[in-house]
């Protein structure tokens, strides 16, 4: 794999590029959407394929960094880091996490059209499974504000109907040595830990 996955689309499908949507779109648990179309007077399966894939890549566009950093600032362990008399805002804090897995799921949906008729509704059912290891993040003023390390490989499923469409797992990939976040992940208050 040349590089990292950026994106639910990226992991899925290796790129971004809507063309391999383009090739799950053809699969049978599709074919019921793809008689309907083609029962139209004024719309092609091959016209609404392509929109439908344009669709479906931009609805893929879920930042893996987002999954795990918003993961990662709900856990308890790092509830400490949000006091700013034990840890003053000027303080950078390394935090080592073991090795671990975030599970997410997501459901994209796309609304085709013709004019201003609502041809179908399709909701896909993504899951996503990251395993980390030897990932440390940098915390400052109760923020997650980096990831100073680690490598990750990713497993990702996208269905339609209960049908899986595609499926597919990457090889591990370094997190470089530094990776910013900008200004990073808050971690909020979780009821019931005491800081």
């Amino acid at each position: 794999m040349p590089a990292s996955p950026q994106n639910l689309a990226s992991l899925l499908f290796e790129t971004e590029e809507p063309s391999m949507q383009r090739e799950i779109l053809d699969e049978p648990a599709l074919s019921d959407l793809q008689t309907r179309i083609g029962d139209l007077p004024d719309i092609s399966w091959p016209a609404a394929k392509s929109t439908l894939a344009d669709a479906l890549a931009e609805a893929l566009d879920v930042k893996l960094i987002e999954i795990v950093g918003g993961t990662w600032a709900k856990l308890k362990q790092l509830q400490e880091y949000r006091d700013p008399l034990r840890h003053p805002p000027e303080e950078t804090a390394l935090v080592p996490l073991v090795d671990h897995k975030i599970r997410s799921t997501h459901a994209p949906s796309i609304d085709l059209l013709s004019g201003e008729k609502l041809i179908a509704n399709l909701v896909f059912d993504v899951a996503l499974l990251l395993t980390l290891t030897g990932v440390t993040l940098k915390i400052r003023n109760g923020r997650i504000v980096e990831i100073a390390s680690g490598d990750c490989k990713g497993t990702g499923t996208i269905k339609y109907a209960g049908q899986k469409l595609a499926e597919r797992s990457t090889p591990k990939w370094a997190i470089p040595g530094s990776l910013s976040l900008g200004d990073g992940f808050a971690i909020p208050h979780l009821p019931g830990v005491e800081t």
